[in-house]
């Protein structure tokens, strides 16, 4: 098995040897796509989802979920939005990055600019949610997307089959074999691959497009650019001229292929990257910065803070808050520490069974809070069984996953992750992290140079970690509405 790091140290080296920099697709810049398609294709072999416990769900009981699902969707229509009238600026999310808050659905990167936009420059918004399995009730009117989205990626997808393909791949099999003898077995993006993805992307632009043309704004921001969806709205802000903003999500690390160490750049830069970056932290910044530098200004990055955590830290005392504030008080324990593990959903079942043994052996003196990737909530059922040994565990991770994480990490002690982007979450608020993974460890090496995270050989060597981490005096970092407030007035003056 084989490391993101290990991954980009191929594609450094690829850069290094071939003009990626001239590489077409579909009329489109495929260099971007080749690095999306070696990371994603091989992370999902690797990390292929264990089989659920239990049996699986029948078809009358998913046609049941399904039918429950539209009926909530039409009690929730009044927060149905429209295309109808100017917005001065369209938000499209991610689809996942979603809270709970005061019973709420709430976009947590999206919302917080959005009211940031309305109260302090007195801009107007469009909340674009692409969701197969939307939340209900919204905190505020957005437009479902995904109906409309699912109709033209089959389309797309059809017509790419159809269509010859068209690429300019200068050193195409050369880069392959590069990646081939320092990732042995891994699964290499083809010609026709590339050339599929970026016709899907440009097909898909043009609904994105329309959607534009109508309502005229005058920037975008966009959660996670990358992908065939979020890259077709990328490239529809490239063809009409409108300044991109992609929102950090989660960790942006030195080893994150659509972040860090992009290589060579086209003239101009590439037209499925976004105008702005908007980070976290200056670190982040940084990190972009020794690559998008080259660019001439095509590539522009931002320190504009974590607008969730800025968002219920300035508004921790306001009711939808604090009553979660006080749940979670409530099931504390204050003679222990308390311990965050932040699930990425892959867990095997070996590995559950040793984080059972973790779990025991430091019962004592932890409390462990079990959360779960938001996207693969279903992940669930499988620490269920496997932990029945520690129930104590077991009752708190639903609170544990259905709690925003800036109100859980106000209450942790320290935080334990093979390597999940909490890590980087967990340092904003001053909780150390203990990394037990060499991916973890690898994507994270600033946290452990900061002082801020400790490393440890596999999850049966955490109880050491904890011991290492409690002599820990990581500081918050600083954020918060001054620096939001910032970073948005220079995006719009600067892409005026």
């Amino acid at each position: 098995m084989f490391t993101s790091a290990a991954v980009m140290t191929a594609l450094d080296a690829v850069s290094a040897r071939v003009p990626v920099e001239r590489w077409r697709a579909a009329g489109l810049g495929a260099w971007p796509l080749f690095r999306y398609e070696l990371a994603t294709t091989n992370n999902y072999l690797i990390n292929q989802k264990p089989a659920s416990s239990g049996t699986s769900p029948s078809r009358l009981s998913r046609a049941r979920e399904v039918i429950a699902a539209r009926a909530v969707a039409q009690g929730d229509r009044l927060h149905d939005d429209s295309l109808l009238g100017h917005r001065d600026v369209v938000f499209y999310s991610d689809g996942v990055s979603f809270a709970r808050l005061g019973g709420e659905a709430f976009e947590k990167f999206c919302d917080p600019l959005i009211d940031r936009l309305r109260n302090n420059f007195g801009l107007t918004s469009l909340l674009l949610t692409p969701m197969r399995h939307p939340l209900f009730p919204r905190r505020r009117k957005s437009l479902l997307v995904q109906d409309q989205l699912d109709v033209a990626l089959s389309l797309s997808k059809l017509a790419a089959r159809l269509a010859p393909v068209d690429v300019a791949l200068a050193g195409f099999d050369e880069a392959s074999a590069v990646v081939s003898s320092q990732l042995p077995n891994a699964v290499l993006p083809t010609r026709e691959r590339l050339f599929r993805n970026a016709f899907i992307s440009r097909r898909l632009s043009l609904l994105c497009e329309a959607w534009l043309r109508v309502v005229k704004p005058k920037v975008v921001f966009v959660v996670a650019y990358y992908g065939n969806e979020r890259a077709a709205m990328v490239l529809a802000c490239k063809r009409l001229k409108i300044p991109c903003v992609d929102v950090q999500h989660g960790a942006v690390s030195d080893i994150h292929f659509a972040y860090a160490r992009m290589g060579r750049l086209p003239a101009g830069g590439y037209e499925l990257l976004p105008d702005w970056f908007w980070v976290w932290t200056d670190d982040d910044k940084t990190r972009i910065e020794s690559w998008a530098a080259a660019s001439n200004g095509a590539h522009r990055v931002v320190t504009g803070g974590n607008p969730f955590i800025t968002y219920c830290t300035a508004r921790r005392h306001e009711p939808n808050l604090s009553s979660l504030t006080a749940t979670l008080d409530a099931a504390l324990d204050g003679n222990a520490s308390h311990v965050l593990y932040s699930a990425n959903g892959y867990e095997t079942e070996a590995g559950l069974k040793v984080l059972a043994e973790v779990i025991a052996k430091t019962s004592a003196t932890h409390r462990w809070w079990l959360r779960m990737h938001p996207a693969r909530l279903e992940a669930a059922g499988r620490f269920r069984t496997a932990l029945a040994g520690v129930p104590e565990a077991v009752g708190l991770m639903t609170l544990a996953s259905e709690l925003p994480l800036p109100v859980l990490l106000t209450r942790m002690n320290v935080h334990v992750t093979e390597g999940s982007s909490t890590a980087d979450e967990a340092a904003l608020f001053g909780v150390p992290t203990v990394l037990y993974a060499e991916e973890g460890t690898t994507q994270f090496a600033p946290l452990l140079a900061q002082g801020v995270a400790v490393a440890v050989d596999g999850l049966e060597n955490v109880p050491d970690g904890l011991r290492s981490a409690a002599s820990l005096k990581p500081r918050a970092k600083s954020g918060g509405p001054e620096l939001e407030h910032e970073a948005l007035h220079r995006i719009f003056v600067g892409s005026s």
